[in-house]
């Protein structure tokens, strides 16, 4: 199957008028308006929430929703279509959809395979106006296709009649619901309006001879209720279901009570409280106060009496509570509040901590992020600079911040932010810039500094053809890019690439009259093509980055393997390490050689962490070593102390405690927090060492970050690896197990079912498989029982005998787990060492 990575890499953006209304720079949907006349024949492509022919899209490297600049339509009867959607829905833009289409079909690394799943999702919900614009797209995107002819030759049986059905429909299909599949049929009818549920239950009942209604009522629980909300419109009960579903059972969905209740309003939260009691006979409030304490308890209160700023006051207290301090979770606190909730959220920290928010601000933030932290409280958003300067002061610079910062901005706006920038830092918004980014970010932030292209005007459309030249040499052309052209040159996307950027070109003259101007129908063609290009590039990119992530995981895989082969399997510290140092020097290596140019500062950022990450395991590892050895030593009279005080654990009770119990006990927690602690620390410490914001400033306040730094991990590490309830547990389940594993062998015995001597058979033919089965087997039992009561007695000791049970299911499974990628790794090392030693 052809595969795209979900993540979309930037282009520059060339497309925004300057003067236009900000009603008009809206994000996936806004279109400008252009005197120009549409041509008849050109394929028309409106706005749309992905992005239209003339859009640049900055699809952000963070996950962030994709953001559209306004642009210049052409207006076609095949393709301007205001579909209904329940009241309305946004005009449908092709383009997007005709993409993946291609890259689901003949796309990718390879171009191989086809990616049915991707089809059907683009296809899905179609009206038969929307698949004719589809067709022409397709058609004018790839000449020589038919949007039919490749998706017969790439599909057969369901899927083929699937996607036939979309394409020869002659009025909008109806989705089919399974009642049978509870999951599909709630999410088909959460996603419709009132009129397309109705349209559903009406063709249910067509089908099916009797009513969905009636159908559904065989649900249960939760299930149930909410079918029959949705199908009645209740949305009230739909969603006291959802959030009666996140308190049942075991444990309880703090977040998802969260998104139900910050996601409705007022009206709604009312009518949720209603139907609630009426439903479960209880009222929300009631129900909510058993399953939720603390600030969870504070943040869902305060969404059921409608106080946004009660809620912002929990949230910042979640935000500071506990070691550490969230400063991403303290910003999207202040997230769509006004002056007057902002107001309301300070004094209700002050209530509830007894100081103020400006006070508890101080004493968990330092520097930057203290101000940063003020400007929100002062005004609820940071401003362009104070992005831009926390973009790339923290460690591993982010680049999707700082592109969504300059995005959409105009030449002169780019030059006041500029401005800006270097009267509150001091420094060089260029130069920063250029110092933290490298490869593609660096190419498409460098784009973004000249400034959004007015498409609407000849010199706009001339320099948007000159920068998508630019765009496509810097992703195909000179020898930094040889491997990965090599690489995707079996997938169609780079060939794509090269017809898309020649297409603007010709068009570009084509259009261009006696005296220099653009023909009107001219300028509309480039503004199509131009919006093919930016799709075909995002294309592209995501093909030569899967090659670039898959060369480089098998060149990781390589180099792990052949450390441990040289080694012949030892697990040593340093050996350990050094296996990870050239898994990661490795991928990064091959996979900034297929990327070439577009390499970016993350890819050695890995390489950096990769290196870290093994030194710290090395010294870790060694230090454990010396500090056991120590412990070891001192064990014996630190036991005798402890029998003389009356403590002596040891052969208390028969059968669960052998003599050395508590020593053992102590010495494996001293050692986990000495191991813990070094390597924390030194991965800390290591990390700001090689990070190149460390040493921004003074000599004094790099060492001081990196001390730090230092101190941090140790701490972090220590409270991980001190851990004496779980070591206590381990060790008691360690000594009961086995005779649990006797009894079990017996019982088994008994009924004709001796599984270990069947087993131990089987394993005796020394072939690694049946070896390695027999392991397996073998182990789980005891694997599941040490787990799961390891787990629960753990969860004991720390003081929370409400999760042993299922905490005991977690470790049974976790054990489970490691038993089989235990045997798994056994026998693909014993399989390599015989392939060595009889090659």
């Amino acid at each position: 199957m052809a595969f795209t990575l979900p993540h979309t890499q930037t282009m520059p953006e060339i497309s925004r008028a300057p003067g236009r209304s900000s009603a008009q720079h809206t994000t996936g949907s806004g279109a400008a308006n252009t005197s120009r006349a549409a041509p008849a024949a050109a394929p028309a492509v409106d706005a749309h929430r992905d992005h239209g022919p003339a859009d640049v899209v900055d699809h952000r490297r963070d996950g962030a929703a994709p953001t559209a600049a306004p642009r210049a339509t052409s207006s076609s009867a095949a393709a301007n279509v205001n579909v209904k959607r329940g009241l309305s829905a946004p005009k449908y833009d092709p383009n997007p959809d005709a993409a993946k289409l291609y890259t689901a079909m003949k796309g990718g690394m390879t171009g191989l395979g086809t990616d049915e799943d991707a089809i059907h999702d683009v296809l899905r919900g179609k009206t038969p106006e929307q698949v004719k614009a589809l067709r022409a797209t397709y058609a004018d995107r790839y000449p020589g296709r038919s949007l039919d002819a490749d998706i017969k030759s790439e599909l057969s049986g369901d899927d083929l009649k699937a996607a036939q059905r979309v394409l020869t429909a002659k009025k909008p299909l109806v989705p089919s619901v399974d009642v049978k599949k509870p999951a599909e049929l709630l999410k088909t009818l959460s996603s419709a309006s009132p009129k397309e549920r109705a349209a559903i239950a009406a063709a249910h009942e067509r089908e099916h001879g009797k009513s969905l209604a009636s159908d559904v009522g065989r649900l249960g629980g939760d299930d149930g209720i909410r079918a029959k909300a949705l199908l009645a419109n209740n949305d009230g009960l739909d969603k006291a279901a959802q959030l009666h579903t996140a308190m049942k059972g075991l444990g309880t969905d703090e977040k998802a009570i969260d998104t139900v209740l910050s996601s409705s309003t007022p009206a709604d939260r009312k009518a949720i409280e209603s139907e609630y009691h009426k439903q479960y006979g209880t009222s929300l409030r009631s129900a909510l106060g058993q399953e939720l304490s603390g600030t969870d308890l504070e943040l869902a209160t305060a969404h059921l009496d409608n106080d946004k700023g009660a809620a912002t006051a929990a949230r910042l207290r979640a935000a500071m509570n506990g070691i550490g301090t969230d400063k991403a979770a303290i910003e999207s606190a202040f997230d769509g509040t006004s002056a007057a909730d902002r107001a309301r959220a300070a004094t209700v920290f002050q209530a509830k901590t007894g100081r103020s928010l400006d006070a508890a601000f101080a004493s968990e933030l330092r520097g930057a992020d203290l101000a940063d932290a003020r400007t929100l409280a002062k005004s609820g958003a940071l401003g362009d600079v104070q992005r831009l300067n926390r973009a790339m002061r923290v460690t591993g610079t982010n680049e999707g911040e700082i592109k969504a910062v300059l995005e959409g901005k105009t030449k002169g706006e780019i030059d006041a932010l500029s401005t800006a920038y270097q009267a509150k830092t001091g420094r060089s918004l260029r130069e920063d810039l250029h110092g933290e980014l490298g490869g593609r970010d660096q190419f498409d932030v460098d784009m973004m500094l000249r400034g959004t292209v007015d498409l609407t005007t000849d010199a706009g459309l001339r320099e948007a053809v000159s920068r998508a030249k630019q765009v496509r040499d810097d992703e195909r052309a000179g020898l930094g890019n040889v491997v990965g052209s090599a690489l995707t040159a079996i997938g169609g996307n780079g060939r794509v690439l090269d017809h898309s950027t020649e297409r603007i070109e010709k068009a570009l003259a084509s259009a261009t009259q006696a005296d220099g101007s653009l023909s009107a129908d001219g300028a509309d063609r480039l503004r199509t093509l131009l919006g093919y290009h930016k799709s075909d590039v995002d294309s592209y990119r995501d093909a030569r980055d899967s090659a670039a992530d898959a060369a480089g995981t098998g060149a990781a895989v390589v180099a792990g393997i052949a450390v441990t082969v040289a080694t012949a399997g030892a697990a040593a510290p340093l050996v350990i390490a050094a296996g990870v140092g050239a898994g990661a020097a490795a991928k990064g290596l091959v996979g900034a050689t297929v990327r070439g140019q577009a390499t970016e500062d993350a890819t050695w950022s890995d390489m950096r962490k990769g290196a870290v990450d093994g030194l710290a395991g090395a010294v870790g590892g060694v230090a454990s070593r010396g500090v056991a050895q120590v412990v070891s030593r001192t064990m014996t009279a630190g036991e005798s102390v402890i029998a003389r005080a009356g403590v002596r654990v040891a052969t208390q009770v028969d059968g669960v405690a052998s003599r050395g119990f508590v020593g053992k006990a102590v010495e494996t927690s001293l050692t986990g927090g000495v191991r813990g602690t070094l390597g924390g620390g030194a991965a800390g410490g290591g990390a700001a060492i090689v990070d190149p914001n460390t040493y921004q400033g003074d000599l004094a306040a790099a060492l001081t970050a990196v001390a730090t730094a230092t101190t941090r991990g140790a701490f972090t590490g220590a409270v991980s690896g001190f851990n004496p309830s779980g070591v206590l547990a381990t060790g008691a389940v360690g000594t009961i197990a086995p005779h649990l594993q006797k009894a079990t062998n017996a019982t088994l015995a008994r009924a004709g079912l001796d599984v270990q001597r069947q087993f131990d058979k089987l394993a005796a033919d020394g072939r690694v498989l049946q070896t390695t089965t027999a392991k397996l087997v073998t182990e789980t039992p005891k694997s599941v029982l040490t787990g799961g009561m390891s787990a629960s007695l753990a969860a004991l000791f720390s003081g929370n005998p409400e999760d042993m049970v299922s905490a005991a299911v977690d470790g049974a499974v976790a054990k489970t787990e490691g038993a089989a990628s235990g045997t798994a790794t056994d026998l693909v090392k014993e399989t390599l060492q015989r392939r060595i030693r009889r090659p």
